[in-house]
């Protein structure tokens, strides 16, 4: 990781020439890998962080944090350790109130956010007064389970259940206690994400952000519950990049029509092997295995080859849960490439010959 490596941002993907940085905020409960399917779906010139909050996963062991300032005070610090780059905040559900709070903090230090995005959570001024941080366990479990019916299987086993409570009671009162006494607009654009169907939050209170910013938001309405964004993230983040104008191309990929030779196709496998080795934490077998299929002039002249490739990336892109339509989509440039230049290889052969 490029600047001081810190425990409350997790990496998963970063290059010294990307032209942004996208740095997201998990809801109540959440954690940094909530995130990591994003990785399918952005341009490879975008860098992916995710605040990892104590805890949680690597950071169990921990101690939780029920002070959404003092959350944001740490994540603001370990944000201005790194280098320079236009910085994108998106935050969901408590992670949106996160965002704004650490987008004030950057502000207040000359280092603002470029863009904020704040999803699925009313602004602090129009956030209706709760205590079920103070609640029994089944009055919180219910309250997850209104909001987000998937989880159902992880909260009826009592392992579990007594595993992340406190984690999930923590972040309750995190997001329940925070009443700042002044609420600074943000000179960043401050746009909002909200579905139509999330009880937590209406179009009336996602307006009232405009209060905290010096912009006026843009409210972008997705399909959906609380949870919207699990089931449609490409929609989602080519809201992120149309808004800040970067275009979100598959991992900077050429078309076919746009596709001159074997440099832009090994491009291509580049960018698809960065994204499963992100995706399976830099397991060597796949790294050793996909260095025996890079496309080369010899490969053009044995089909054999070729035929190795795709089955061998098709197989690990399935098992890490990249976006079906951007493998097709890279495999179909592949044999565009393929054909092409096996076509051109031969038509140079014979005229050789004659």
């Amino acid at each position: 990781m490029n600047g001081a490596a810190s425990p409350w941002l997790r990496v998963l993907r970063e290059s010294e020439l990307a032209r942004a940085r996208l740095v997201c905020l998990a809801h109540a409960g959440g954690s940094a890998s909530f995130f990591r399917p994003w990785l399918a779906h952005l341009p490879g010139d975008i860098d992916l962080l995710a605040v990892q909050y104590p805890g949680r996963e690597e950071r169990f062991n921990e101690t939780h944090i029920p002070c959404l300032e003092s959350l944001a005070m740490h994540i603001a610090a370990a944000l201005q350790t790194l280098p320079a780059r236009p910085l994108l905040l998106f935050g969901h559900s408590m992670g949106a109130a996160l965002a704004y709070a650490v987008g004030v903090r950057l502000q207040a230090a000359g280092c603002g956010a470029t863009h904020v995005f704040v999803s699925g959570h009313a602004p602090a001024h129009r956030q209706p007064p709760s205590d079920l941080h103070r609640q029994d366990d089944a009055t919180l479990i219910a309250d997850i389970l209104r909001q987000d019916a998937d989880a159902a299987g992880l909260w009826a086993n009592p392992q579990l259940r007594a595993l992340f409570l406190p984690t999930l009671r923590s972040d309750y009162q995190a997001i329940e206690t925070w009443r700042p006494k002044q609420l600074a607009r943000l000179t960043a654009p401050l746009d909002v994400l909200l579905a139509r169907d999330d009880a937590e939050v209406s179009l009336e209170q996602a307006r009232d952000w405009a209060d905290l910013s010096h912009h006026t938001p843009d409210i972008r309405l997705f399909e959906g519950d609380h949870f919207y964004l699990k089931h449609q993230p490409r929609p989602v983040i080519h809201h992120l990049l149309l808004t800040h104008c970067l275009p979100s191309g598959r991992l900077g990929m050429k078309t076919p029509e746009h596709c001159t030779g074997l440099s832009d196709i090994r491009q291509a496998i580049d960018s698809l092997d960065q994204q499963i080795i992100d995706a399976l934490g830099l397991r060597m077998q796949y790294v050793k295995a996909a260095s025996a299929f890079k496309p080369d002039q010899a490969s053009i002249a044995a089909p054999e080859r070729v035929a190795a490739m795709l089955p061998q990336r098709r197989q690990w892109a399935q098992a890490v849960g990249l976006d079906g339509e951007f493998i097709e989509g890279l495999f179909n440039q592949i044999i565009h490439w393929y054909i092409a230049e096996q076509t051109a290889f031969w038509l140079q052969k014979k005229s050789k010959v004659v």
